[in-house]
């Protein structure tokens, strides 16, 4: 059964589901704050939020506009009542590789400009794919793996759990 409705008010009633997912969606929601209060609504008693965020990453869609930091999201998540399970983030290598395989698919293989022809993009596309970005994504794991720097991550994934003892403000 598929449900559409908005992250801002969910329609779901209090304290029905054990786990809610979402991956790179908050940077896509005008009111962040009020989407974690309607998570943490809908949230029973001990579930869990788990959840991705872009940081360093290029613009994508036209509603690309609440970018959160790690600290950022901790504050929203700790008005709401969630306690923090595990964090991780990408690091400076895998930041710096999808940036430059964003860079060439845009400007090397030209993906979504019209003016050039399909066998164009379908030959660096296939070019860039056997060479150019396994050699990129190499070398930015072996650069997290010897420098890692969670300060440029392109990414963060959180795990919370709600706290059952929380009695703030969680319905609309």
């Amino acid at each position: 059964m598929d449900v559409w409705g908005n992250g801002l008010e969910l329609p779901f009633s209090d304290g029905c589901f054990d786990i809610v997912a979402h991956f790179e969606v908050m940077e896509h929601v005008s009111s962040p704050e009020v989407l974690f209060q309607e998570i943490a609504r809908c949230l029973k008693q001990d579930g869990y939020l788990l959840f991705s965020v872009p940081f360093i990453y290029q613009n994508h869609s036209g509603i690309d506009i609440s970018r959160l930091t790690q600290q950022g999201v901790e504050a929203l998540a700790q008005k709401q009542g969630l306690e923090k399970v595990n964090y991780l983030s990408t690091g400076f290598g895998t930041a710096l590789s999808q940036l430059s395989n964003s860079f060439i698919i845009k400007q090397v293989v030209k993906f979504h400009d019209d003016s050039c022809s399909t066998a164009r993009k379908i030959i660096t596309a296939v070019l860039a794919t056997m060479f150019l970005f396994p050699v990129i994504n190499v070398m930015g794991l072996i650069i997290d793996k010897i420098w890692f720097d969670s300060a440029y991550a392109n990414r963060h994934f959180f795990l919370y759990k709600k706290n059952p003892l929380f009695k703030g403000k969680q319905n609309r």
